[in-house]
Parts: C-alpha cells; sequence; structure tokens
C-alpha cells in the first residue's frame, strides 16, 4: 500500500505544539511555508533510504542537482557505510547561495553518478528539509515507495525526478 504525503511526514501533532517527521519534533513556530521569490538557506537535511534488497546498496556519489539554474551539490559523505540496503542516510549539511525558490517542480533531480563498486543504488524514499537562514524549517520533498534503481542499466536511469511539495502539502495546523 502507497502511503500519501501526509502519511510519510507522520504529521502527529503533539498538543498543539508541533509536527513530528520520522523522529524529529518540529515546533509549529519553526516550521514554514516558504515566501513567493523564497528565503535563503543556510542548511539542508536529506534522508534517504536503501531498499531491504541484495545489491540495493551503493558507494557511488549521489548529487541534488538543480535544472533551472545550472547548480550541482554533491551529498558529503558520511562515516560508516553510506546507503546500505535496508538503512536509512541522513546528511544535514550547509549549503551556499540556495533558496527554497530553486526547488522548483519539475526541475530538480536526484543522481547517482555511477561510480565505483556496486554503483547501482535502489532508492527507496527521499525526505528533504531546507533550514532557512532565518532558522524555520522547509519542508520541500517527500517521497515514499520510489521503488526504483538509479542504475546506468536501468531503463530509467540514473536520476530521479524530485516531487517538490506543493504549498497546500506542507500546511501546519496550529489548533
Amino acid at each position: 500500500m502507497q502511503a500519501n504525503r501526509r502519511e510519510f511526514f507522520q504529521k502527529t501533532l503533539v498538543g498543539g505544539t508541533g509536527l513530528i517527521v520520522g523522529t524529529t519534533l518540529f515546533s509549529n513556530q519553526a516550521i514554514a511555508q516558504p515566501p513567493i521569490g523564497g528565503t535563503s538557506l543556510r542548511q539542508l537535511w536529506i534522508v534517504l533510504r536503501t531498499e531491504d534488497r541484495d545489491g540495493a546498496g551503493t558507494n557511488a556519489n549521489i548529487f541534488l542537482e538543480f535544472l533551472q539554474s545550472g547548480k550541482s551539490i554533491r551529498l558529503p559523505d558520511q562515516p560508516g557505510n553510506d546507503l546500505a540496503a535496508a538503512t536509512s542516510t541522513s546528511y544535514l549539511f550547509n549549503v551556499t547561495n540556495l533558496s527554497t525558490a530553486d526547488f522548483v517542480r519539475g526541475s530538480v533531480l536526484l543522481r547517482n553518478d555511477n561510480t565505483g563498486d556496486g554503483a547501482p543504488w535502489r532508492c527507496e524514499s527521499v525526505l528533504i528539509v531546507g533550514i532557512g537562514e532565518d532558522g524555520k524549517y522547509y519542508l520541500l520533498v517527500a517521497m515514499s515507495n520510489v521503488d526504483r534503481w538509479l542504475s546506468a542499466s536501468d531503463p530509467e536511469g540514473l536520476a530521479l525526478l524530485l516531487d517538490i511539495l506543493k504549498p497546500e502539502e506542507i500546511g501546519i495546523r496550529t489548533s
């Protein structure tokens, strides 16, 4: 059964004060919809889940690519085994010259560079949260049940087009 975005975010209000995304509690005051024209980001928090199957993990480099602006961000290496089968890998890193406005529907890719041994990767889910210069959290991408290979030998190829959240999918209730 495919979870919808709200189920994926596990939107649980805690006494009307916040929202649980996975295991992280965000206060209602910290979560915001990006303003028209965007807002500058200081960090990205990306959580990638690898499927539980043989050969699903990868040692290849993974990039976030913005087709409209030409920007490309290589996700930083993590201690241990990045993107191993049946695991979630969290990336929290600083960004420069990036805004919520760069996250335009139909123009942001997650790409495997197909390097190293075991380059194909089987993606299960993607979550991207931008942390603004204003200290607020901007929920940008939530894709559950992606269920596909990012591989040179796969017909769909090395890149996954990310489904950017619509403003009405980010709405935070305060009561």
